[in-house]
């Protein structure tokens, strides 16, 4: 089931020129233990405009967290930065367009262990995570689309177009809904969880003869880890 709960990209807090969104169930997890990252992919979709008011979405900024409007010291990993100047894939048209930007939040293994304990603090069939947006949208002024315009530039080097930032744009904190079955099917084993078990025990006391259980099972381990398979197996009896 996708959990989806779009945001309208504003310009001055009153007019909508497009909106971006998450698909809960197609957040995934990438790299494995050694660069373990969360991949959000965001959907941006620009409302239609005409061709000679061309506006687009040329940068954002993306920060991962537990709740919204989380301040710097809150967030869950290093934010994501993105350029969207090369072709302009996140522009107006005569049509709706969309655009889909992976975001790819790469972590620690404390930050991995630190989001674990966030879901497993909660008895919710569904983990939410946010993802606060600072977005630069821009009109572009376009030239050069035919090759006869007159220019200082050769015609042959294509269409070319002059950036005017908007001064003020606002997005609202996107809620990404994922399903606690989709987080370990689709996230964990990305993360390094099919190869790697944390499993946390409660050792019994010490036997008369026998130092403590922990102590035990130390050596045990360094048996195994030094292929002494017998000794390993008599020091977990």
């Amino acid at each position: 089931m996708a959990h989806i709960n779009p945001q309208g990209i504003m310009l001055y807090g009153t007019i909508s020129v497009g909106s971006v969104s998450v698909n809960g169930g197609a957040v995934r997890g990438e790299g494995g233990p050694v660069r373990p990252r969360i991949v959000v992919p965001l959907k941006i979709e620009m409302n239609p405009q005409p061709d000679d008011a061309m506006i687009a979405v040329v940068s954002l900024t993306a920060s991962l967290g537990a709740q919204a409007h989380a301040s710097p010291t809150q967030v869950l990993c290093q934010p994501v930065a993105r350029q969207l100047v090369s072709r302009f894939p996140a522009h107006s048209g005569p049509r709706a367009n969309e655009h889909t930007e992976d975001l790819r939040f790469f972590l620690t293994q404390a930050e991995v262990e630190d989001i674990e304990a966030l879901r497993h603090g909660t008895n919710a069939d569904v983990f939410t995570l946010f993802v606060d947006l600072d977005v630069v949208v821009a009109g572009l002024k376009s030239h050069n689309k035919t090759g006869t315009e007159q220019t200082s530039w050769d015609s042959r080097f294509g269409m070319f177009s002059e950036v005017l930032p908007f001064w003020a744009v606002q997005v609202q904190p996107l809620q990404i809904n994922i399903e606690q079955s989709v987080w370990v099917r689709e996230v964990l084993p990305g993360l390094g969880y099919d190869r790697l078990r944390l499993i946390e025990l409660t050792f019994p006391p010490p036997l008369p003869d026998r130092s403590n259980a922990a102590s035990q099972f130390d050596k045990a381990k360094r048996a195994l880890d030094e292929r002494r398979y017998g000794d390993c197996i008599d020091k977990c009896r």
